[in-house]
């Protein structure tokens, strides 16, 4: 694991400060995992109060691991740590890592928004993901990235000093789309960054099924009975 300053590994260098988010971020995290733990309770609840075959047990228990895989995510201690010689994030598994003799500078925006957010939308609910989230790049050579924080884990705050201790050249935006700054930064952005929903889409598919499947169990029972 990679949560604490004496999970560093000596090859990074001697560790010279660590960051966590604050704590009022962990509202944006919960609500990033709203979707698998509603899919795991269901699928939990449906095992325990029905007995459906086995093919439907395996599926379901790949499902709710994946779901608590992606919960754990978002919800496990985060830890960004600046040693002598490296800036690091904490993963799930070992560190990302970049060093710091190699950060030229960095791109912060207090708001990234997703595609489309400046069209507007109907609801409280398009209004709050059109908010957008801060976003942190620690940049190399030729504008090339060297490391990002997301900023549905951290807050623009807890950002703003890990950059200001790495470098003093910052390029910052108050608010900007994702594909403006990719345009402005060409290299910066990866593909999944311009599809922040492509994972939400994959759950809100992975719930669809789930239901079809209780529909299924409740209306041909015998096809599904051990």
């Amino acid at each position: 694991m990679a949560e604490h300053l004496r999970d560093v590994p000596e090859k990074y260098g001697r560790p010279v400060e660590g960051f966590h988010p604050r704590i009022h971020s962990y509202g944006r995290r919960f609500l990033a995992v709203v979707p698998a733990s509603l899919l795991s309770a269901v699928l939990v609840l449906l095992l325990v109060y029905r007995r459906p075959a086995v093919p439907f047990v395996v599926l379901s228990l790949v499902v709710v691991a994946v779901s608590l895989v992606i919960a754990y995510s978002y919800l496990r201690p985060a830890i960004a740590v600046l040693t002598d010689t490296h800036v690091l994030r904490g993963r799930m598994i070992g560190w990302k890592a970049a060093p710091r003799a190699a950060v030229e500078h960095t791109v912060f925006a207090e708001r990234l928004q997703p595609r489309g957010a400046g069209a507007g939308g109907r609801g409280a609910l398009a209004r709050f993901r059109n908010r957008g989230v801060p976003a942190l790049w620690f940049v190399g050579a030729g504008g090339k990235r060297a490391l990002r924080f997301d900023g549905r884990v951290w807050d623009a705050k807890t950002l703003q000093s890990l950059s200001s201790k790495v470098t003093p050249r910052t390029t910052r935006y108050a608010r900007i789309e994702i594909d403006d700054l990719a345009r402005r930064h060409p290299g910066l952005v990866g593909w999944q960054e311009l599809h922040p929903r492509l994972r939400s889409g994959l759950l809100t598919a992975a719930v669809a099924v789930v239901l079809a499947l209780i529909a299924a169990v409740n209306l041909w029972p015998e096809a599904f009975a051990l």
